[in-house]
């Protein structure tokens, strides 16, 4: 069972975080939303989904884009509260990425970004396998997560360690090990992005500019992928997938 008690703490902590402009974690966060929605085909009609809503910003800039119902959930009971406050044209739902509150086949594309990060290694297969149950034959899912073999990712939780006396709690991931789950689920990859080649330690317009050199280059090079810190696939559902 999920404690909302701690998400709605984490909310707390998390509010603002990515609100200026000149920290490297806003680029990070604002570039992974990019390059998602980039990769996405957007349906005219139907349902699309955003599971870790946050504060809708992502169903902001779907505005005047489409007609199809945007539902978010989130763990976040005050979460969904202000996001539902802040916009009437879509609906906001509590819910437990093991449980979600969707009926099955019925969602067109489907974003989880960064969500992976805070719910624990355990519950990551139940997510997956609930995307699947979830989403339409021929439904598109938008995938990210921290890449542990990302050697600037490892640099940074060093860093944290010695900030803050204790590791990093952002889970991360093996590629392979994602990809492999998503498949035995019957979602197919068909497109990936690699994301962050720099550590995020400094807030300087230098460092994000070297930010955003890297991530122009390296984004589509899969040869280079092993270094991004952050990866973005997108999966489809097979069509002769039973859930």
């Amino acid at each position: 069972m999920t404690d909302f008690g701690y998400w709605r703490k984490r909310s707390e902590e998390y509010e603002g975080k990515y609100s200026n402009p000149e920290r490297v974690l806003d680029y990070e966060k604002r570039h992974r939303l990019d390059a998602a929605l980039n990769m996405a085909d957007v349906p005219a009609s139907g349902v699309v989904v955003d599971i870790g809503v946050g504060s809708g910003e992502l169903f902001n800039r779907l505005e005047g884009h489409t007609e199809a119902e945007r539902v978010g959930v989130d763990f976040s009971r005050d979460i969904i509260l202000a996001a539902s406050g802040d916009d009437s044209t879509a609906r906001y739902v509590q819910g437990d990425g093991g449980s979600l509150p969707l009926a099955t086949d019925s969602v067109d594309l489907l974003f989880c970004l960064g969500v992976v990060g805070h719910i624990g290694r355990d519950g990551l297969e139940d997510l997956i396998t609930e995307i699947a149950r979830v989403l339409r034959p021929g439904g598109q899912l938008l995938f990210s997560f921290a890449n542990s073999a990302s050697p600037f990712r490892k640099l940074r939780n060093r860093y944290v360690r010695l900030r803050n006396g204790s590791p990093s709690d952002y889970d991360e991931y093996d590629p392979r090990r994602i990809v492999e789950l998503l498949s035995d689920c019957g979602l197919s990859v068909e497109i990936s992005r690699y994301l962050t080649y720099a550590t995020g330690l400094v807030n300087t317009p230098l460092n994000i500019e070297l930010y955003k050199l890297l991530d122009d280059y390296c984004d589509e090079c899969s040869v280079l992928s092993r270094l991004a810190m952050t990866w973005v696939v997108r999966a489809t559902r097979d069509s002769s997938s039973n859930r």
